[in-house]
């Protein structure tokens, strides 16, 4: 009897053993989100090349529609980039370097965002709402 106890509570230690191992070999998850608003002291939009700030509404509207998007890593949605606005920038607190969109195509349904991952592109749903949008933040 003492011998089986002894055996249980070490096939329980083991067991905490490996899943501990376990737990550890994998990385964490990654962020699901593309940015949080508390992360963000401000952004524009380039139209034109004349910077248009965004107030706080069409920020966190935006920043919700691009964390609605996926990504991509072999669009085949470029095409050429609308005329008017040439990016979208957003300014991070402290020492985080800002975080610039570019459209690749008239419709905004893709963007390239090269110094978040520079191989892989934005993809937005529903982007004539995001159109929408932007186009609210400047005068035409």
């Amino acid at each position: 009897m003492k011998t089986f106890l002894t055996l249980v509570i070490f096939l329980i230690f083991l067991l905490f053993g490996v899943g501990a191992i376990y737990l550890a070999t994998f990385e964490a998850k990654p962020i699901t989100h593309f940015l949080g608003q508390d992360m963000v002291r401000g952004s524009e939009v380039i139209v034109d090349d004349l910077p248009y700030t965004l107030d706080y509404g069409q920020q966190e509207n935006l920043i919700h529609r691009l964390n609605s998007g996926k990504k991509q890593s072999n669009p085949s949605l470029i095409a050429s980039p609308p005329e008017k606005i040439s990016k979208i920038v957003f300014y991070q607190f402290g020492d985080n370097p800002e975080i610039i969109l570019k459209p690749m195509n008239q419709d905004f349904s893709l963007f390239s965002v090269s110094n978040w991952e520079p191989t892989v592109y934005l993809e937005i749903k529903q982007p004539k709402q995001l159109q929408k949008l932007l186009e609210s933040t400047y005068d035409r």
